[in-house]
């Protein structure tokens, strides 16, 4: 493990070499304007290591009615994987021929992106990480579109991507590496709903899948000048077919001694170590679950950042891999996924602090930042940013997340049930993100892991429902220091029935009051909470439904719940 551990990891998925960069995109593209474009921001932040992911997941066919996406090419010199500029298909917008000639251009003259990268992270006090995704599904996409043969039956695109349960190489050119057409034996295949989104991605039990990965790999130490070496997990988890996840968990603990082994040996040439990071479900439980033994991977010494998913929710746990990181000298990390609260409309440095509070509280080194650049690219193409946004967009709460002593008694803005845009109405809807493909894995196989979400749920007249709420402010702490805390409860809640209803609230076992709800259709409530019912982690929610006409049987659903935390 590096001497002091990283405060924050900025992941960045590759795509500023293929979104314009300049407003309004009047700029032509420049090696000094991509390396600014994807650093620039992060001067004069806490951001301590840099990972930009090789065999990113890009967008060349948006024509296609968005399900164009392409994993498994790759945008830097390689004799191992195939590159992203050599194989067109019939898919390909005209924005392909754009983007491949940038690639192509850049490598014929030296400008190898992970090259020039790797130097400027380091002239801005940067480490530099390659970060591979280990299984990438998001070309999964096109057969959720397209489905009449293979995986059942769909309504087919103009262009079939299966003929006789075969892939029609003809039309997915370009989209689906050679690997996989030539191999799909060597993929994962659907077996149920669950792994649907992971039907086309490599099943790592084949000897050539992990020896072409490992090549992959090695190919990238001997080029870079890198600190280290991120295996991403979580895009997409399953590495084997399910039900042989146990066999072959073993298979997974040797590719990693493997990784290791290589990073070592390019680590003695050049006087230093360089890490690897791992980027896996938590609990332990879930990742050995899927194949992944985190715990002897440890015990082997093999990994030296321990990066902690589930992205982006409050009730992420993690203290029992801060407990195993402290044995065996490995920094735990939290995955902190940006899109679920930039999706939801909330991009305050409140709503980004709660979150960090939150993880730090449980014992973690550091964060992990997830996606935060896909959501700053249409802002970058001339768009207009949110409100309060200004030019810096999102990357402002970079210069405090990254120590818990700046954000401890910062105003705090938390949410609970942060998943994309939007409400989920039941778990089926919410399944259906191939993003959230870990929360489902979790929700379904290890309730104890991630708990099933309790919002937004139908609350009948007498009838009440409880949820956990995790806070990582301590109004006792506070008072120590000085401050005053104050907290209000925020409600979203919509009628069903029409009519008067009184809906109670309850706070760890007090009273908050009532609140009647008459002549709207939906509602926010905002409430305040006695300082003195607040306890710094977990604490109890319950809400209950009272008739209040007496000719209505009440029903109310309560779609959210959020806690706005303001210091005097």
């Amino acid at each position: 493990m590096r001497e002091k551990p990283y405060r924050l990891i900025f992941n960045n998925d590759g795509g500023t070499l293929f979104r314009p960069f300049a407003p309004a995109a009047v700029e032509p593209f420049t090696t000094e304007g991509f390396v600014e474009a994807t650093l620039g921001y992060l001067e004069h932040t806490q951001v301590d290591a840099f990972s930009w992911t090789l065999g990113t997941d890009i967008w060349p066919m948006p024509d296609i009615q968005g399900a164009g996406r392409a994993t498994n090419f790759y945008c830097h010199r390689t004799d191992v994987g195939e590159r992203f500029y050599e194989h067109r298909g019939p898919f390909h917008a005209r924005s392909w021929q754009v983007m491949a000639g940038r690639v192509k251009a850049m490598i014929d003259r030296g400008d190898d992106p992970p090259r020039v990268l790797a130097a400027a992270a380091h002239q801005r006090g940067l480490d530099f990480l390659l970060s591979f995704r280990m299984n990438d599904a998001h070309d999964g996409r096109i057969i959720e579109r397209n489905r009449e043969s293979l995986f059942g039956a769909k309504p087919p695109l103009s262009y079939p991507v299966f003929e006789n349960g075969k892939f029609n190489e003809r039309n997915i050119r370009g989209h689906i590496c050679r690997m996989k057409l030539d191999h799909p034996e060597w993929l994962i295949g659907e077996h149920d709903a669950l792994t649907r989104i992971c039907a086309i991605a490599f099943d790592y039990a084949h000897q050539p899948v992990r020896d072409f990965r490992l090549a992959l790999i090695e190919e990238a130490i001997a080029q870079y000048d890198i600190d280290g070496v991120e295996l991403d997990f979580l895009r997409h988890p399953l590495v084997f077919k399910p039900g042989a996840e146990r066999t072959h968990a073993h298979l997974m603990t040797e590719f990693i001694g493997r990784v290791r082994n290589a990073l070592d040996r390019a680590g003695q040439e050049r006087g230093k170590r360089l890490s690897l990071a791992v980027r896996t479900l938590v609990p332990l439980a879930a990742a050995r679950r899927i194949g992944l033994d985190v715990d002897d991977w440890l015990r082997a010494g093999y990994i030296d950042q321990w990066i902690g998913g589930i992205v982006d929710r409050n009730r992420l746990e993690l203290r029992e891999a801060v407990e195993l990181g402290q044995r065996h000298n490995c920094a735990v990390y939290a995955s902190f996924k940006t899109d679920g609260i930039l999706g939801r409309g909330h991009h305050s440095a409140e709503a980004f602090r709660a979150i960090a509070a939150n993880h730090y509280r449980a014992g973690v080194q550091g964060i992990y930042v997830f996606n935060m650049t896909a959501y700053r690219y249409r802002w970058l193409a001339g768009q207009t940013p949110p409100a309060g946004l200004g030019a810096n967009y999102d990357f402002r709460p970079l210069c405090e997340i990254g120590c818990f002593d700046d954000i401890r008694h910062g105003d705090k803005h938390y949410i609970f049930d942060n998943k994309g845009s939007g409400h989920r109405t039941d778990i089926e809807t919410f399944a259906e993100w191939s993003g959230q493909m870990q929360d489902r894995l979790l929700i379904s196989e290890w309730g104890t892991a991630l708990d099933k979400p309790v919002l937004p749920s139908i609350v009948q007249q007498g009838e009440s429902i409880t949820t956990m709420l995790r806070i990582a402010d301590d109004p006792r702490e506070a008072a120590a220091a000085g401050l005053h805390m104050n907290a209000t409860l925020r409600l979203m809640a919509t009628d069903m029935t029409g009519g008067s209803h009184v809906l109670a609230m309850d706070w760890n076992g007090s009273g908050l009051g009532v609140q009647t709800l008459a002549g709207e259709r939906s509602y926010t409530i905002d409430w305040p909470i006695p300082s003195a019912v607040i306890k710094c982690g977990d604490n109890a929610l319950t809400l209950s439904v009272e008739a209040a006409d007496p000719d209505v049987v009440s029903e109310i659903r309560i779609d959210d719940v959020e806690v706005i935390v303001n210091y005097d």
